[in-house]
């Protein structure tokens, strides 16, 4: 007996609930709607964000890497790939690096060390200064490790000519095995982005259209949210009411 009383307090508030939302439906209604009105307006308005990535495999000799990550990283510090270009060094936050700047005014350029590669990404708000950019700073890695790999060679030419061989090294094999200079893989690529939602750049006019696949995911999630946030308003303001009319009563 008393199982099916709890069983059956459990349908009566059950059914309380619903009640209650329904009542209040169109309050809900409202709230979900004037949350996607708010984030569409925001997400129009938003200003796009460019980002344009260009993987480089990083050279070897003799199976020796042409330069270590932290050292490509120090050089870049000190190096511009043109006007209101930047670098942004390992582990940096670029709030924070480039504090009395304006960042909607410069692209920075950030380098990631994966394995035998670094990946180059350039971040700006306008598509053609970002592309160049990047390009700038692919062409200054490229060329930087290009002067070191001939460096090199000759540096193990000159050494099998200065030991006579007399340490019987093969200094030849040395310098024709496990080489190859730094070369990127592939295109540079770019997406762009406008309060964190992803989507690929356009080819014909670069602006991809506002609304689009990756934004209707957004919309979803804002959607279900607001959703929550007004059926939970809803039972703040009925029990609220409920109070007021209680003391009113007594």
């Amino acid at each position: 007996m008393e199982r099916e009383s709890i069983n059956h307090d459990d349908e009566i508030d059950l059914i309380d609930l619903i009640k209650k939302v329904w009542d209040w439906k169109f309050f809900i209604l409202l709230v979900v709607i004037a949350g996607e009105l708010i984030f569409i307006s925001m997400y129009y308005f938003a200003p796009v964000l460019y980002k344009s990535t260009v993987p480089i495999k990083i050279g070897k000799i003799a199976n020796i890497s042409l330069e270590q990550y932290e050292d490509l990283d120090r050089h870049l510090q000190i190096s511009n790939g043109g006007n209101d270009n930047y670098y942004l060094p390992y582990g940096e936050k670029a709030g924070e690096y480039f504090k009395g700047r304006n960042i909607a005014d410069i692209v920075y350029v950030t380098a990631e060390k994966s394995k035998d590669r670094v990946t180059l990404t350039a971040t700006g708000l306008d598509y053609d200064e970002t592309v160049s950019s990047l390009n700038s700073f692919r062409t200054k890695v490229i060329k930087r490790h290009d002067e070191i790999f001939k460096k090199s060679i000759k540096k193990f030419e000159n050494l099998e000519l200065d030991s006579g061989n007399k340490y019987n090294i093969n200094y030849t094999y040395l310098i024709t095995s496990y080489n190859y200079p730094t070369q990127a893989l592939g295109e540079i690529s770019t997406v762009q982005t406008k309060l964190g939602v992803k989507f690929d750049v356009n080819d014909n006019d670069k602006i991809a259209p506002v609304f689009h696949s990756g934004l209707i995911k957004y919309l979803i999630l804002v959607f279900i949210s607001f959703t929550f946030f007004g059926v939970f308003s809803a039972f703040v303001l009925d029990y609220a009411f409920s109070e007021v009319k209680k003391r009113k009563v007594s």
